[in-house]
C-alpha cells in the first residue's frame, strides 16, 4: 500500500470515539472523525497552489468550478486509524492524483485503450463535421432547392395553362352548332388529350432534374449517415469496454461489474460517471487494501454550477441516480446507521386546527410523511384512517415535504377533494410559510423566479434550468435578522413545485441562503426549519373565505 494515499491520525482517536455503524450515506450528519478527516482535507486544498480555479472566493467567475471531496475514516489491517481522501471525477487534468485515491479505472492512464478510442471517434466527428460544413455540400442542397422551386414553376404554369384552354374549349363548344358540334368535339378531346401528355412528359422531365440533383446531395449525406452509424458503433464498443473495466469489491471480496449492477435498475444502463464519484472510489481503495471502512464524508469546495445547489464547505449526501446501486453492493455485510428520514415520530394525536363535515386540516409535524411513502406508510393520512375508523379514510389535497411541519389540508369526500384540487390548481388557494435561513437576506421583500426539474439522476433533489423546467414564483419578506446570520423570512408561493421553497431560498440566484437544517440543499444538522404557516381558501360547500393560522411561537420554534 502506498502511504501517499493513506492518512494516519495524529494522534490517533480512542476505541471509545469510534462509530459503531458505518455512514448512511444517503442522509447523515457526520460523524466527528469524518468531520476531524475533512477539515484536513480541507486545509491542505486552501494551502496547495492549484491551477484548477474552484472560484472559492465568493464572486461569480465563468471559469470557476467547485469539486466534490471526500474522505472515508479506516483501520487498516495493522490496526492503523486514518483516513483515505478522494475527489469526483477529474482534477487538475487527471483522474490520478495522489494524495487522492486513485479511480477505480484510469481513462488516461498510461495502459488504458480509452484513449486510442477516443481519438478514433475524434477522427470521425471531425469527418462528419468536415462533410457538414462544406461548402459543395451547402452549393448542392441550394441547387436542389432551386431546381424543386423551378420545376415547380414550370409544372405551375403548365397547368394554369392548362386551365385556360379547357375553358377556351368549353366556350368553343357552348357557341358551337349542332351541325359542328360532333366534328368539334372530336376535335377538342384531341386537344385536351396533347395537354396532358405534356403534362406527363414535364412531370417525367422535372422528376428526372430533381432526381440528379437528389443524387449529389445524396452522395454527401449517406456518407455523413455512414460516418455516425460508426461512430454510434464504436462509441457503444467503447463504452462497453469501459464497463467491463469498472468493477466494484465490497467487504466480502465479492466483484461485481458496472454493467451487471445496472442491469437491475430501472435505468438498465450505467449513466455516465457512473463509479467517478468519491464514495465508490474511495470504498474501493479501502477494500483492496484490507481496510475496515468507519464512516465518512463528502463536501463541496468552491463555486457551485448554476443548475445546482451546492455550498462552500457544506456536506452532501451520495447521490441516488449514479451511486446508490453501486453502494448497495459495495456496502453490503456493513452495518449501517439507521436512515433518519425513517426514524419514527412519536404516535401522538394529530392536532386538529381546523374541520367541518366536509374539510379537515391539521398541523403536521416536521418528520411525517404526508401520504405514505416506498420506504414507510407511517404517515398523516395512515394516522388519521387509524384513529378515525368509522370514518371514510381523507383525501390528502396537498402534500408537504416529509421534514416541513405545518398546516396540512384534507377532504372527507371525493367531491370536495376534487373542488380543492382545482382551488390549488387554479392558485386561489393562499398559502404562507416560515423559515429560519443560514444566511442574511439582504433586501426586505421581492419575487424569487427560478424555473425547476427533477434532478433525474438525483431524486427527490431539483435543479434549477433556463429551458424545460417547470416556472417557479416565490414573494417573501424578512421577518427578523437575528445576530449570526440568520434570518426569518415568510414566504408566499405563487406555485406550488417540489422543493420550491427550499431552492429558492438555497440557489445563489435565490436568496443564496439554505432553511437551516435543509438536509438537501443546505447543512442539515438540525430539523428543517419550514413550517407552513398560514393557509385560506373557498369552502368548497358555502363558498365562504376560508383562513387558517398557526400563531407560531417564533422566539420557540427558531430557538437561536
Amino acid at each position: 500500500m502506498s502511504k501517499t494515499r493513506f492518512r494516519s491520525f495524529h494522534p490517533q482517536p480512542q476505541v471509545e470515539d469510534l462509530p459503531e455503524r458505518f455512514t448512511f450515506p444517503y442522509h447523515y450528519q457526520p460523524h466527528p472523525l469524518a468531520e476531524r478527516a475533512a477539515q484536513e482535507l480541507q486545509s491542505y486544498l486552501k494551502e496547495r497552489d492549484w491551477t484548477h480555479d474552484f472560484g472559492q472566493a465568493g464572486t461569480w467567475r465563468e471559469d470557476a468550478l467547485g469539486k466534490m471531496f471526500g474522505v472515508l475514516v479506516v483501520r487498516t489491517k495493522d490496526g492503523e486509524l486514518g483516513y483515505l481522501q478522494a475527489f469526483s471525477g477529474r482534477l487538475e487534468g487527471t483522474y490520478d492524483l495522489p494524495p487522492f485515491v486513485p479511480p477505480v479505472y484510469d481513462l488516461y492512464g498510461p495502459n488504458s485503450f480509452f484513449q486510442a478510442g477516443e481519438q478514433d471517434l475524434n477522427e470521425i466527428n471531425a469527418k462528419v463535421d468536415k462533410l457538414e460544413s462544406s461548402p459543395d455540400l451547402a452549393a448542392q442542397r441550394s441547387r436542389l432547392t432551386q431546381v424543386g422551386r423551378r420545376a415547380q414553376k414550370l409544372l405551375d404554369d403548365h397547368r394554369h395553362q392548362m386551365k385556360q384552354a379547357k375553358a377556351e374549349r368549353d366556350y368553343r363548344r357552348s357557341q358551337a352548332a349542332p351541325v359542328e358540334y360532333s366534328e368539334l368535339d372530336a376535335e377538342l378531346r384531341e386537344e385536351s388529350a396533347q395537354w396532358r401528355f405534356r403534362e406527363r412528359d414535364l412531370k417525367r422531365f422535372t422528376k428526372n432534374t430533381i432526381a440528379r440533383a437528389q443524387a449529389w446531395v445524396d452522395l454527401y449525406e449517406q456518407e455523413i449517415k455512414r460516418l455516425r452509424q460508426a461512430r454510434k458503433q464504436q462509441s457503444a464498443s467503447l463504452q462497453n469496454r469501459l464497463f467491463e473495466q469498472y468493477t466494484f469489491l465490497n467487504r466480502a471480496g465479492q466483484s461485481k461489474g458496472v454493467g451487471e449492477i445496472f442491469a437491475a435498475t430501472p435505468l438498465q444502463v450505467p449513466p455516465a460517471g457512473a463509479g467517478e464519484c468519491c464514495a465508490p472510489k474511495l470504498l474501493q481503495y479501502a477494500f483492496l487494501h484490507e481496510m475496515s471502512p468507519l464512516c465518512m464524508a463528502e463536501f463541496w469546495w468552491g463555486q457551485s454550477p448554476p443548475d445546482l445547489i451546492r455550498h462552500h464547505g457544506h456536506y452532501y449526501p451520495a447521490c441516488r441516480g449514479k451511486c446508490e446501486p453501486i453502494l448497495t453492493h459495495m456496502l453490503a455485510g456493513l452495518k449501517l446507521e439507521e436512515n433518519p428520514l425513517l426514524k419514527s415520530i412519536p404516535d401522538e394525536p394529530l392536532k386538529v386546527v381546523y374541520e367541518d363535515a366536509y374539510v379537515l386540516a391539521v398541523d403536521k409535524p416536521g418528520g411525517l410523511l404526508s401520504v405514505p411513502g416506498r420506504e414507510t406508510e407511517d404517515s398523516v393520512w395512515l394516522r388519521l384512517k387509524s384513529s378515525r375508523p368509522a370514518e371514510t379514510a381523507p383525501y390528502s389535497v396537498h402534500r408537504l415535504d416529509m421534514e416541513t411541519s405545518g398546516i396540512l389540508l384534507l377532504a372527507k369526500t371525493a367531491e370536495v377533494y376534487k373542488n380543492l384540487q382545482s382551488q390549488f390548481a387554479d392558485r386561489i388557494v393562499k398559502k404562507a410559510y416560515l423559515a429560519l435561513l443560514d444566511g442574511q437576506v439582504e433586501s426586505d421583500e421581492g419575487i424569487i423566479e427560478l424555473a425547476m426539474r427533477f434532478d433525474y439522476l438525483n431524486r427527490p433533489r431539483q435543479i434549477v434550468v433556463r429551458n424545460g423546467g417547470k416556472s417557479a414564483l416565490t414573494k417573501y419578506r424578512v421577518e427578523e435578522r437575528y445576530p449570526g446570520g440568520k434570518t426569518l423570512v415568510r414566504f408566499y408561493p405563487l406555485t406550488g413545485r417540489t422543493h420550491q421553497l427550499r431552492v429558492h431560498a438555497a440557489h445563489a440566484n435565490g436568496l443564496n441562503a439554505p432553511i437551516v437544517g435543509d438536509s438537501l440543499y443546505g447543512k442539515g444538522q438540525r430539523a428543517l426549519k419550514l413550517r407552513a404557516e398560514e393557509l385560506s381558501f373557498s369552502h368548497p360547500i358555502s363558498g365562504e373565505m376560508i383562513e387558517i393560522k398557526l400563531g407560531t411561537d417564533v422566539d420557540s420554534w427558531t430557538n437561536l
